[in-house]
């Protein structure tokens, strides 16, 4: 148990820069402000999967990401409690399925390269967010779950 309680993951700065900007933005409560920056991260979160479902070759593969993440308890905790996990989330799952997407594709066309580009650098935002994303950029892992 000492073990589980004394680890951290520090998160990085993409997340605090997200609410920064929304605290910006908004102009009032500095923390309800950042609540709302951090909702409306859910919120597009979803409208972009129910976007990218419509011209995907695998919609199902997006629509379960939806229903996932919103029956995933840790949603209104991570909202209420101002975490950085839905900006890290916003970008981790858009970036995962754009990459999917790139990556299962028959033939490299421009539109499809744009989306690979997307993906990586999406997913590359989510590090930036909370680095236990680096599981999103390693495809394997090693006996000892310490990346390569």
């Amino acid at each position: 148990m000492d073990t589980l309680l004394s680890h951290r993951n520090p998160p990085g700065p993409t997340g605090f820069l997200w609410m920064a900007a929304g605290v910006r933005l908004l102009g009032g409560d500095e923390l309800t402000d950042a609540r709302i920056a951090v909702l409306v991260s859910w919120i597009l979160m979803a409208a972009g999967i129910l976007f990218g479902a419509q011209y995907s070759r695998f919609p199902q593969l997006w629509h379960g990401a939806l229903l996932v993440t919103l029956v995933f308890p840790h949603a209104l905790e991570a909202t209420a409690t101002v975490l950085t996990e839905g900006p890290s989330l916003l970008f981790a799952v858009l970036g995962a399925l754009a990459w999917i997407e790139f990556a299962c594709g028959p033939k490299v066309t421009p539109r499809l390269f744009a989306l690979g580009m997307f993906g990586g650098l999406s997913m590359g935002l989510a590090v930036t967010c909370r680095q236990f994303y680096l599981a999103l950029l390693s495809g394997k892992s090693t006996r000892d779950g310490h990346f390569p």
